[in-house]
C-alpha cells in the first residue's frame, strides 16, 4: 500500500501529509500570527485591534494584508460579521477613511456609522448582522435553535426562502455547524444533498462532519475546501481518510493560511503555479508585505509577475527592483 498521498499535483511523503503539524516558515510568522487573529472563530470574541495595528504600526504586517485577509475570511465567516465590522471600523478610524473594504456585508454595517453615505444597499445592518429574516425556519437553523424550529416546521413542508437557490435546510445546518438542527432534520428524513459535505467543512462542526460520515458521505472534493476555510484540523481528517486533493502554495495564501502555505513549500510545491490568475508572488505583492515577496523571489518566481505589477503598485515593488533585486 502506498504511503503517498496525492497534494500540490505530486506525490509527497507520508511525513508532510499532515498541515497542522507544518512549521510556521520565519518570513510567514507576522502575516500568520495576525490571520490566526482575524480567523477566529468565536464571533463573541474581541476583535484583537491593538494586537493587529501593533503589527501594522511596527510594519510587520502592512494594511492591505489585514483588509484583504478581512474581505476574505467575512465571507467564510458570516457569524463573526459583527467582530470583522468593529475591527473595520478601528481601522477606518485608526488609518484614514479612504482604506479598501470590498466585502459587501462589512460595508452595510458600517453605513450605519456614517461611512459609505453615497452608496445604496439593498440590506441593512440587521439583514446582515442576522443573515436570514427572524422567525423563518433558515434563521434558527442558522442559530441552531432547535425548539424554535420544531415550532415553525410543526411537521408541515417547508418552503425555502425566495433568497436561497441551491441550499436546502439541511445544508444550512451544515454551513453554519448547527449540529442540534442538523441532526433534527436527518432523523426527520431531510436528504444529505451533493453541497452537504463541502458546506460542513465550512460550518467547521466535527460533529456533522463525523455523522456524515457514518452515513457514508464521501470527501472527495472536501480537502481543499477545508484549507480555504481556515480549517486545517479538518484538512487533516479528510486526508487521513485518504480524501486528499490538490493543493498549490496561491491557494493558500488567497486565504491567508500560512501554515497551509508553509506545508506547501514543505512538499516542493510550485512556486510560480497560479490559483484563480493568483501565483504567490503576485498575492505577497498586493499584500504588500516586503519579507514575504523577498522570500519569494529569492525562491525561484518568476520576476516578470513583479514587472507587471509596476504600474499599479507603488512603495514595496520599487524598492525591492531598485534595491534588493536590481531589476530595472
Amino acid at each position: 500500500m502506498s504511503t503517498k498521498n496525492e497534494v500540490l499535483g505530486q506525490n509527497i511523503d507520508s511525513k508532510h501529509k499532515k498541515i497542522s503539524d507544518s512549521e510556521i516558515l520565519p518570513e510567514f510568522k507576522h502575516a500568520h500570527q495576525i490571520s490566526e487573529l482575524i480567523w477566529k472563530d468565536n464571533e463573541n470574541e474581541n476583535d484583537n485591534f491593538d494586537e493587529i495595528s501593533k503589527e501594522i504600526d511596527a510594519k510587520m504586517v502592512s494594511i492591505e494584508f489585514v483588509l484583504r485577509t478581512i474581505d476574505y475570511a467575512a465571507t467564510k465567516r458570516p457569524k463573526a460579521i459583527s467582530r470583522y465590522a468593529k475591527l473595520c471600523l478601528e481601522l477606518l478610524n485608526k488609518y484614514g477613511q479612504n482604506l479598501d473594504i470590498k466585502n459587501t456585508d462589512i460595508r452595510v454595517m458600517l453605513s450605519v456609522k456614517g461611512f459609505y453615505k453615497d452608496e445604496k444597499f439593498s440590506k441593512k445592518g440587521s439583514d446582515v448582522t442576522g443573515i436570514f429574516k427572524d422567525g423563518t425556519p433558515q434563521y434558527y437553523i442558522c442559530w441552531d435553535r432547535l425548539e424554535d424550529l420544531k415550532k415553525v416546521i410543526d411537521n408541515q413542508k417547508v418552503e425555502l426562502d425566495p433568497s436561497l437557490t441551491t441550499n436546502t435546510l439541511i445544508d444550512i445546518a451544515a454551513k453554519y455547524g448547527s449540529s442540534k438542527c442538523f441532526k433534527y432534520l436527518l432523523e426527520n428524513k431531510y436528504k444529505i444533498t451533493q453541497s452537504t459535505q463541502v458546506l460542513a467543512v465550512e460550518g467547521g462542526n466535527m460533529e456533522i462532519l463525523e455523522i456524515l460520515e457514518k452515513n457514508n458521505a464521501t470527501f472527495d472534493n472536501c480537502y481543499s475546501a477545508a484549507v480555504d476555510c481556515y480549517r486545517n484540523d479538518i484538512a487533516d481528517w479528510i486526508s487521513q481518510k485518504n480524501h486528499v486533493g490538490k493543493l498549490s502554495i496561491a491557494q493558500c495564501l488567497i486565504s491567508s493560511n500560512y501554515r497551509a502555505a508553509s506545508f506547501c513549500i514543505a512538499n516542493e510545491g510550485d512556486i510560480n503555479e497560479k490559483y484563480n490568475e493568483e501565483c504567490p508572488l503576485s498575492i505577497a505583492i498586493k499584500n504588500n508585505i516586503f519579507d514575504i515577496v523577498k522570500f519569494f523571489v529569492e525562491k525561484g518566481a518568476d520576476v516578470n509577475t513583479m514587472l507587471y505589477y509596476i504600474e499599479n503598485e507603488t512603495g514595496i515593488l520599487y524598492f525591492l527592483m531598485l534595491t534588493e533585486f536590481h531589476i530595472y
